[in-house]
């Protein structure tokens, strides 16, 4: 009980006389977990002790308890291989949402909003092929999403390094190279241009403004559950690199924890996303009617 009501981190339970001991403690509160486990190392060391001392009381070689000496030679010590799992976490999470996102306000004026405000249409009677028309407003989109979810990242830095100041917090180190950050770079971009080129294509679809705003909520729907599904994978099996979305999270996450998955064959996906999303959106305006339902 008064583990559970957070009077005390931990518990020990004794029974058969001590031999057993339950070790209680709330695995969903980190300050519990975290007694827990160096209460759990002390008991283990006693635990130990008592045995060497038993074999020694009998004329027994200490060491017949380790028949097999392990040594640990982790890639990353402690603080810094907590902080490269956690950032490999955020950063598909957060660069999938910001993706989706920060192209919604620019892809809704460019595409609906004109169509309300009657202004698409003399743009289309310019020397300016349609398809090209549409590129530029691609280009300007993609633009606006790219400085997004660089301020988004901006703003999730600057509260890690605050949170040290202000809160107490413990700062996490983190194992990334030059190439592990640039090669996730150019992956949220790629994410960003995906986002850009399909939130354009349905703001040219709606019929107006507030049209277009409501086709974005599914969008944003899969953005974040694949954000969260690519986090929630462990173990992803080769086949998910051709899953939308859910591949650039995995591509993301598998970077930043120095396991890339698949990251060129992903790239390719995208290119392919933003290249028939192009092609839908040139289709949509070459039909006048689409074009006058605003």
């Amino acid at each position: 009980a008064g583990v559970s009501s957070g009077e005390y981190g931990v518990a020990l339970r004794l029974r058969d006389a001590g031999v057993v001991v339950e070790l209680i403690y709330n695995n969903a509160e980190p300050r519990s977990a975290e007694l827990a486990a160096g209460v759990r190392s002390a008991l283990e060391q006693y635990s130990a002790g008592i045995a060497a001392r038993r074999l020694e009381e009998l004329g027994l070689a200490g060491d017949l308890l380790t028949p097999i000496v392990l040594e640990n030679h982790p890639l990353h010590y402690g603080p810094r291989a907590a902080g490269t799992l956690a950032l490999s976490f955020l950063v598909p999470v957060l660069a999938l949402i910001a993706a989706a996102i920060g192209p919604i306000a620019a892809a809704g004026d460019l595409g609906a909003g004109e169509k309300e405000r009657g202004t698409i249409e003399p743009l289309f009677g310019t020397c300016a092929s349609r398809a090209a028309v549409v590129v530029g407003k691609f280009v300007a989109v993609t633009v606006m999403a790219l400085i997004g979810v660089a301020s988004f990242f901006v703003g999730a830095g600057l509260a890690y390094l605050a949170g040290p100041v202000f809160y107490d917090a413990v700062r996490l180190e983190f194992s990334v190279d030059f190439q592990t950050v640039a090669a996730t770079a150019i992956l949220v971009a790629l994410t960003a241009t995906v986002f850009s080129a399909i939130e354009l294509t349905i703001s040219l679809s709606a019929r107006s403004a507030k049209a277009a705003q409501a086709f974005f909520l599914p969008v944003l729907i899969l953005a974040s559950a694949s954000g969260y599904g690519a986090v929630a994978v462990s173990d992803a099996p080769a086949w998910f690199a051709h899953v939308p979305l859910l591949n650039l999270g995995l591509a993301m996450k598998g970077t930043v924890a120095g396991v890339p998955f698949y990251p060129v064959l992903v790239a390719l996906w995208a290119l392919s996303y933003v290249t028939a999303a192009l092609a839908i959106a040139s289709a949509v305006v070459r039909n006048e009617a689409v074009l006058r339902r605003g």
